[in-house]
Parts: structure tokens; sequence; C-alpha cells
């Protein structure tokens, strides 16, 4: 008998149990081949699951916080206001198009107020330009914002918000209660083709109608986290390594 053959043969007995009876010795040397060949939990490191043919768990990178910007340079503090929100009729957003795509895992805004009062930042859909009543997440900014140069953050941690390249999402910002609460951001805005930031939105009657504006941009980052899929080698894979 061959090895090969003897290879096969092992392999078929060990699927089967039809080699030996039940108890009979010779499953020590059967299953360590078995375990190595079809387990699907790596024994030892993901490079040599992957030169064994099995799964290689998915990996995560860091956030990447400049999937869609724009932040003044020079900031000029309270010269860079572009919009006073409230909880009310008025509120305003920022439509943009993430330059990579990836799971959402905070927003960083530029925002003033009189005292410590929270602010609500809102991820919503966008349909022809303008957004539209469907929120994918919302959170809550803590208060007491104005410090210059500071963007705050709006941490989206576990909402499972799932951002794609190129496609347009608005964030829209409003106050959590009967207060004002301003964005700060440039003039003019910033260029959608290299920042990924699109255009300025508002709204005077509580989100019925919006409008665009193409002269400001808010001071802000979308931070995502990319997601790389597992490895996962076929059968055939299989066949040729212990061919």
């Amino acid at each position: 008998m061959t090895r090969r053959s003897l290879h096969l043969l092992l392999l078929i007995g060990a699927l089967t149990g039809s080699l030996w009876p039940a108890g009979a010795r010779a499953d020590i040397l059967v299953r360590p081949f078995a375990l190595a060949a079809f387990s699907s939990t790596p024994a030892t490191g993901s490079a040599e699951a992957e030169s064994r043919g099995l799964p290689t768990p998915a990996a995560t990178s860091a956030p990447v916080c400049n999937a869609a910007y724009c932040v003044p340079d020079p900031w000029v503090g309270y010269g860079w206001q572009v919009a006073g929100v409230t909880d009310g009729f008025y509120k305003a957003g920022q439509v943009f198009k993430p330059l990579v795509s990836g799971a959402l895992t905070e927003v960083q805004i530029g925002l003033s107020s009189l005292g410590p009062h929270p602010a609500v930042a809102e991820i919503r859909t966008v349909v022809g330009g303008l957004p539209t009543a469907t929120v994918l997440a919302s959170v809550v900014v803590p208060g007491a914002f104005y410090s210059d140069r500071h963007l705050h953050t709006a941490s989206f941690e576990g909402q499972n918000v799932m951002l794609d390249a190129g496609a347009s999402y608005a964030l829209v910002m409003r106050a959590s209660g009967p207060t004002v609460i301003t964005v700060l951001g440039r003039y003019p805005a910033c260029n959608v083709s290299t920042t990924g930031s699109s255009h300025f939105v508002d709204t005077y009657d509580f989100g019925a109608t919006w409008q665009a504006r193409t002269d400001r941009s808010f001071a802000y980052r979308i931070c995502v986290e990319a997601v790389v899929p597992a490895r996962t080698r076929s059968w055939g894979g299989l066949k040729l390594h212990y061919r």
C-alpha cells in the first residue's frame, strides 16, 4: 500500500468510523489529522491557520477620522459660526460622502454654547441631496462646548451604523433643550472631492423641508472603523494541500 493510499484510508475511517470498532486505539493516529484538516478554530496563530487552509478571523483597523471632514485652518473661534440650532423648528446639517467605508465610531464637531447645554447629533439618510426623516442613529453630545480649536465628540460606538464610500449621509445637529447652540464651521465650504464634505443644509419647519447652501461647512470629522473580511480556502485547496 502506498503512502497516499494509506492517508486516504485513514481519512475515510476518521469520517465514517467504519475501520475500527468503538474504543479501538487507532483513533490516536487518526484524530489529530482530522482535527488539523477540518477544525473551524485554529489551535495556533492565524498565519499557521492560513497555511493549513483554515478560516482566519476578521480584523478591525484603528478608527479613521478623515472619512469625511472639514476643519478650518486657521481656526479663529467665534468668527466661524455657521448656524444656531434649537430643539424646535430650526435645525442644521452637513451632507457628506465618506471617502472610505466602515462602521461609524464617532463624530467630532465644533460647537459653542453659553452654558452646559447638551446637543444631539443625528445621522440621517439623504435623498436628492437633502436629509430625510430616517434617522440611522442619534446620540447626545455633552454640554459646556466652546473651546478654541477643539472638536467635541459624539460617540456612535455600538450603534451598528455602516457607512458606504461615496454614498450621501447627513449629520444633523439640534439642541436637546430650550436653548440655542452654535455650530462652528468654515466659509467657504470644503471641497467634496478631497474631504468628502458636500454641502450645508438647514430647516425652519422642524425638518418638513430643507434648503441646501454651498457657501459654508460644519467644522467636523467623521470617524469610521474598517473591517477586513476573514479569509477561507476552499475544499479544493485542502485536497491540493494533502495530495
